[in-house]
């Protein structure tokens, strides 16, 4: 099995902090989110990944290169214009070949153990397709899927909100048998002038083709702006803080060579390479990317500061979990917090 990662994303709405950078390059837990998922891949036993990629890809192709270090074999295709996830996945038509994958989103992130637990289920179902799926309340905003055991039988992208008689959403990982790329070379725009990939599934249900649902345990992420980089720190930290009830969790990460004065780091904070943080500071539920400052006697809560950014001494910068504040270095669109 290979795997195929949708990582072309523009990160529009995630108020200037992809302006220089790939969604999928944001931090989790100081590390590139894409590393989480190709993390999880790798566990699954794979070991060839194709990346798709699109604005700022050099940033994705520099950073991970071949994929050797870790364990890999990683190749690029670049999808020049963003017309849709059906046609992001035709790119992989070639470099699939014969075998089945893995497709994946770039910036949905779930729990790395649920890679391998996805992968065994369609070995041992041997069935054509998988999608994984989640509860939900009521699936208006994604893809609602409904099921007979674990058979798919219907698939409806964005229902209208209270119509679903089914509480399981499109979790956005899959698993494709190699024909699927003739359904998604015969696919036609949606209302909204995308080709989705889920038209693909839904000719699949048509065909009467075995589609199989898979449902996740543990994190499930959909990253679209600021709030979701918090909470997704968040819920990564807390699944992998330490199981022994002698052992207090962690609930912060500090980069190695983040400087730290004395200073107070309350839960859920997250703190990038080359950061300086001074005697004083209070902060909590915040992310500072690499080389961001907090001066003394400042208070950051639900915040990020992206790359070089810098709270001047005795600035409050405080959001909240619904409405997280973004700060980035001059120049960039959105002010260095000055002194209040």
């Amino acid at each position: 099995m290979k795997a195929i990662i949708l990582a072309a994303g523009k990160g529009t709405r995630m108020k200037g902090l992809c302006d220089a950078q790939p969604k999928p390059m944001l931090p989790l837990l100081n590390r590139p989110m894409l590393d989480h998922i190709l993390g999880g891949v790798r566990e699954a036993g794979i070991t060839e990944v194709l990346l798709v990629v699109g604005t700022h890809s050099e940033a994705i192709e520099r950073h991970f290169g071949d994929g050797a270090a870790l364990g890999l074999s990683i190749r690029y295709a670049h999808q020049r214009v963003p017309t849709g996830t059906g046609s992001a996945a035709l790119l992989g038509k070639d470099f699939t070949a014969d075998s089945p994958f893995l497709l994946a989103f770039g910036d949905i992130i779930i729990s790395r153990r649920e890679y391998a637990r996805l992968a065994r289920y369609y070995v041992e179902r041997g069935c054509d397709t998988v999608l994984t799926t989640r509860w939900v309340p009521d699936p208006f905003r994604g893809a609602a899927v409904y099921v007979e055991g674990d058979k798919v039988v219907q698939i409806i992208e964005k229902p209208t909100p209270g119509t679903s008689t089914t509480h399981f959403d499109n979790a956005g990982v899959f698993v494709f048998p190699p024909d699927v790329f003739a359904e998604l070379a015969r696919l036609k725009p949606s209302p909204r002038g995308e080709y989705e990939l889920t038209d693909a599934i839904h000719a699949f249900l048509v065909a009467r083709r075995d589609v199989r649902a898979f449902q996740l345990d543990g994190v499930w992420h959909n990253l679209t702006g600021p709030e979701d980089l918090l909470a997704v720190n968040a819920s990564i930290r807390a699944e992998s803080a330490p199981q022994d009830p002698n052992t207090p969790p962690l609930h912060h990460a500090v980069a190695p060579t983040a400087r730290l004065g004395r200073a107070h780091l309350g839960p859920n904070t997250f703190i990038g390479e080359g950061c300086a943080v001074a005697d004083g500071a209070i902060l909590d539920n915040c992310i500072l990317f690499p080389n961001a400052a907090v001066d003394r006697d400042a208070r950051v809560s639900y915040a990020i500061l992206a790359d070089a950014a810098r709270v001047a001494e005795n600035a409050q910068v405080c959001g909240t979990a619904q409405d997280v504040k973004v700060i980035s270095r001059a120049g960039a669109g959105y002010p260095n917090a000055a002194r209040q």
